[in-house]
């Protein structure tokens, strides 16, 4: 999804901002309105594809679906819109503690990551 939304969004912006791949400016998001823009872009598509598709009937996004799990809330009920982004954004947390946030799953009693504990969530296989 993350090649869809560079080449649909991500792209066309940079193009027109007259930022390549290679200038370094990208990397550094206040370094310009335009590298501001496109980041933000970046980050609200991401947000509306993970949380769309996780609070939707399918419970997944389309990766979760092809392996064969879900997101559920602790009841094992669909989460709300709300809950979906608490999680998305509870992913940065995980990423900027150097990913442990995400390693946690590997030594929660319900294999929990930081931000699925933050949400009150859990990741389950399709039965």
């Amino acid at each position: 999804m993350q090649v869809v939304v560079g080449f649909a969004i991500i792209k066309p912006m940079m193009d027109h901002a007259g930022i390549t791949p290679s200038t370094s400016l990208i990397y550094f998001p206040f370094a310009s309105r335009q590298t501001i823009a496109i980041n933000l872009a970046g980050l609200m598509a991401s947000w509306l594809y993970w949380a769309l598709f996780e609070s939707s009937a399918w419970q997944a996004t389309l990766g979760k679906r092809m392996v064969g799990i879900r997101v559920t809330d602790l009841q094992g009920q669909r989460i709300s819109l709300a809950r979906a982004s608490g999680r998305f954004f509870g992913k940065l947390l995980s990423a900027f503690s150097l990913l442990v946030g995400f390693a946690m799953a590997g030594f929660t009693e319900k294999k929990q990551a930081l931000h699925d504990l933050l949400a009150g969530c859990l990741v389950v296989r399709n039965i």
